[in-house]
């Protein structure tokens, strides 16, 4: 259902935001909440099909449909905390950004805000569109509402909420770099552990036809299992270390190189592990263990 219509005050002309599943879209965008849309009316932006539209959404977002019309402050990243008739509405939402939608005319002024972020009780001075932008066609910038349902990143709620509720666009770039890095790590952390995790699998069927070789690759999986335990990739290693000991020292047993079964299990005990996993594997080991003591003793 159409809602409304940007009109030519702003870069958005044409645009319109429409009403799908109970939630307000705005085109090209997505999700905003029923305060945004009448922020964007009263900066005069929007084209009603019909009075009593205007006057539901107002309803919806719990502000009465005349808003006084208040004098546009120059940019600035200095936060202020709101005393919000429709705090209510804003219940839902995570974050707010200011958003240039990578327009190549955005003015020096909107340039600047580009990124900025911060939460719905904290707020910069200026508002989007910007009624002070430079840009002939008019200012295409907008605060994107993140709705907390949908995401955004809790860490970047703490961030953000760490700097007193308000972000830089320099703080979050370099607060983002960062974060871009440590998930590359983490990524590369996966990646290391699916191939040791896939080298176990392949390991598994040379047991018959390459021992040798298998004990080789299992050993190779430890070691990159163990490197990986305490990290986030690693939650779910232990099933996997427990069934890779199991593999080991069971094929070591058949070779018949004992001592190194015997100092492998007492490697696996060492870890003190969680007893994640297959049952069989934590017991098959136990009783390899004592099988060899006594072996070993005599």
């Amino acid at each position: 259902m159409l809602i409304a219509t940007f009109g030519p005050s702003t870069g958005w002309v044409g645009k319109t935001i429409t009403l799908e599943n109970e939630q307000f879209i705005l085109q090209d965008y997505g999700p905003v909440t029923a305060g945004s849309v009448m922020e964007y009316d009263r900066q005069g932006h929007l084209v009603w099909p019909y009075a009593g539209m205007r006057a539901w959404v107002a309803s919806q977002s719990q502000t009465p449909v005349a808003v006084p019309a208040r004098e546009v402050q120059p940019v600035t990243m200095r936060a202020a905390v709101r005393v919000n008739e429709s705090d209510d509405d804003m219940s839902d939402v995570a974050l707010i950004r200011w958003s240039c939608l990578e327009d190549d005319e955005a003015c020096a002024a909107c340039r600047a805000m580009e990124g900025a972020v911060w939460l719905p009780s904290a707020i910069p001075a200026a508002s989007a569109p910007l009624h002070t932008c430079t840009n002939p066609d008019g200012c295409c910038c907008l605060t994107v509402m993140e709705i907390a349902q949908a995401g955004p990143d809790p860490d970047d709620v703490v961030y953000v909420r760490s700097l007193g509720g308000v972000a830089t666009p320099q703080q979050m770039a370099k607060y983002e770099a960062a974060l871009e890095a440590k998930r590359y790590a983490q990524r590369k952390d996966k990646d290391k552990i699916s191939g040791a995790s896939d080298a176990v699998s392949a390991a598994w069927r040379l047991e018959k036809t390459d021992p040798d070789k298998a004990v080789t690759m299992y050993r190779e999986s430890l070691t990159v299992f163990k490197a990986g335990m305490g990290t986030p990739a690693g939650e779910w290693l232990p099933s996997h270390v427990h069934f890779t000991y199991n593999r080991l020292t069971m094929l070591l047993v058949k070779l018949g190189r004992a001592n190194e079964a015997l100092k492998a299990l007492e490697d696996h005990d060492a870890l003190r592990l969680p007893s994640e996993g297959s049952k069989a594997d934590l017991d098959a080991m136990e009783k390899r263990k004592e099988r060899l003591a006594k072996k070993l003793a005599t």
